[in-house]
C-alpha cells in the first residue's frame, strides 16, 4: 500500500529509530550547550573577576579587555554618583578598583546597585561619612 505520497509503508526509517536518533541528537546539544555555558563562565570570571585565563586565550588581550570593561564600569559609576567622584578627588579611581577586584558584579545587578554598593563600600571603610538622614516631611506649624 501507497501512502499519498506515493512511498510504500515500511521503506522509510522506522519510527523508533528516528526516535532514538533524535533523543541522541537531543542528548548531545544539550551537553554541548552545557560545555558552552561553563566556558562562558570561566572566561567572565577571568575578565571580571581576575581568574584564571581559559585555555586558549591570550593572557594580554584578556587583560587588556579586563582593563577596559574595569574602566566602563568605574566611568559608569561616576556619572551615576558624581558625589562620590567630588568627594574623593584622585582618591576615587584606586578605591574603585579596589571595589570592584573584592565585588564582581553579579548576574541581573543593575549599575546604580553597583554605584549604591560602591557607597556602602565607601563609609563602612571611612572613607567617606556617612550620609545625612534626611526628614521626609515637615511638621506644620500648630494654628
Amino acid at each position: 500500500m501507497t501512502s499519498s505520497t506515493g512511498a510504500a509503508r515500511g521503506a522509510g526509517p522506522s519510527n523508533a529509530r528516528v526516535s532514538n536518533d533524535r533523543a541522541s541528537d537531543a542528548r548531545a546539544t544539550e551537553a554541548a550547550r552545557q560545555r558552552l555555558a561553563a566556558q562562558q563562565a570561566e572566561l567572565l570570571h577571568a575578565l571580571l573577576a581576575g581568574g584564571t585565563p581559559p585555555a586558549g586565550f591570550d593572557q594580554q588581550r584578556l587583560r587588556a579587555e579586563a582593563s577596559a570593561l574595569l574602566a566602563k564600569r568605574r566611568g559608569v559609576v561616576a556619572v551615576l554618583r558624581p558625589d562620590l567622584t567630588e568627594a574623593l578627588d584622585e582618591r576615587f579611581r584606586p578605591l574603585f578598583d579596589e571595589f570592584a577586584a573584592d565585588h564582581p558584579r553579579r548576574a541581573g545587578t543593575r549599575m546604580r546597585q553597583d554605584a549604591a554598593a560602591f557607597a556602602t563600600w565607601l563609609v563602612e571603610r571611612g572613607a567617606l561619612p556617612p550620609p545625612r538622614r534626611r526628614r521626609w516631611w515637615h511638621p506644620r506649624p500648630a494654628s
